[in-house]
């Protein structure tokens, strides 16, 4: 007789979401140290003066400065796209997918709520998500 419960749906297509997209960002995260490392000319930031400067209390855009670049204005995306070929933009790539498959899933476990009308937990995925996009969209200012 097995006792185990039932797994719902929407949890599984959460959990393998989840699960594929962290994989592909952590092999991705493992190869972006390697990357920059062979090319150092090729980074936006230089990372000894970038760390000098967050490990020194400034704010982000201090460090910005500190380390020899300008801040973009237009947000992460914008810089990620005009530095997707550097070293930096595998790790940028990398950040992007982890932190995106939250997104991503959410969205899956809110069809499958809606699917099953589970109103609360469907509005609650809803709510997430459209929290995590915000965030993404580069609506609030990093710069300091």
């Amino acid at each position: 007789m097995d006792n185990r419960p039932t797994i719902d749906s929407s949890q599984m297509y959460y959990a393998r979401v989840v699960h594929l997209v962290a994989i592909s960002s952590c092999v991705i995260a493992l190869a972006a140290p390697l990357v920059i490392m062979l090319f150092p000319h090729n980074n936006i930031l230089n990372p000894a003066l970038a760390l000098k400067a967050i490990f020194g209390g400034k704010r982000p855009a201090e460090v910005w400065a500190a380390a020899g670049t300008p801040f973009i204005q237009g947000g992460f995306w914008k810089l990620f796209l005009n530095s997707f070929f550097a070293a930096d933009g595998l790790a940028f790539l990398g950040i992007i997918l982890g932190c995106g498959a939250t997104l991503v899933s959410m969205l899956f476990a809110l069809w499958q709520f809606a699917k099953k009308r589970e109103i609360f937990f469907a509005c609650a995925a809803g709510f997430t998500a459209a929290l995590i996009a915000l965030a993404m969209s580069g609506i609030a200012n990093m710069a300091g």
